[in-house]
């Protein structure tokens, strides 16, 4: 991943967000927050992950205001832990070689925020 950036309809830079955000942003309509997917490499075990091959890729969503500020931010390990789809993960994990070598374990392409209009249909 590079980043994100800003222009102005003349291709004069507005704003940088110089983080390894890959694959994909989200804008909302709602709130014209956006949201993107970064990475970073982990060279040791995250604490409770013990069980994930090191070093390893490991995914974040990170929320930018408009005007590229960030607002907040979580890896996706983190959203997973202590979810059934974490023992999931880990029994995968045990039981697979080839998932034990794997080094990007929670590779993550896509990005879309459930907005208030979709609540009924989640």
């Amino acid at each position: 991943g590079y980043g994100i950036a800003k222009f102005d309809k003349n291709s004069r830079l507005i704003w940088a967000f110089g983080q390894n955000a890959h694959h994909d942003v989200y804008v909302s309509p709602e709130s014209e927050n956006i949201y993107a997917l970064t990475q970073s490499i982990f060279r040791e075990a995250v604490e409770g992950f013990e069980y994930l091959p090191y070093p390893q890729l490991l995914d974040a969503i990170v929320k930018l205001s408009p005007d590229g500020e960030v607002i907040d931010s979580i890896d996706i390990l983190t959203a997973f832990k202590d979810t059934a789809y974490e023992a999931l993960m880990q029994k995968q994990t045990e039981s697979s070689s080839k998932r034990r070598k794997a080094w990007d374990s929670m590779h993550t392409n896509s990005i879309r925020i459930l907005e208030k209009d979709m609540a009924d249909r989640f």
